[in-house]
């Protein structure tokens, strides 16, 4: 960024002014933080998916019965 005064003559203050190919990659800069942020969360969800997809896989080779659900419905009456 450069420092540059302003051309108005009833002004002194200075202004912060850019180039365009400054303000360009800067927009890019952004635009690659927020891709990489969409990929991140997209890694976590599929992370979360697969384990999602290998617990009921173990469950359903192995048989194994749900610690929390089968006391409920064997309190509504259904034995399992």
């Amino acid at each position: 960024m450069m420092t540059a005064r302003s051309g108005d003559s009833t002004s002194e203050a200075e202004t912060l002014t850019e180039t365009e190919r400054a303000f360009q990659l800067g927009f890019v800069s952004i635009s690659e933080a927020i891709l990489m942020a969409i990929r991140l969360v997209s890694f976590l969800i599929i992370g979360i998916i697969m384990a999602v997809v290998a617990e009921a896989l173990v469950a359903a080779i192995f048989r194994i019965r749900r610690v929390i659900t089968v006391p409920i419905v064997e309190a509504l009456g259904r034995a399992g």
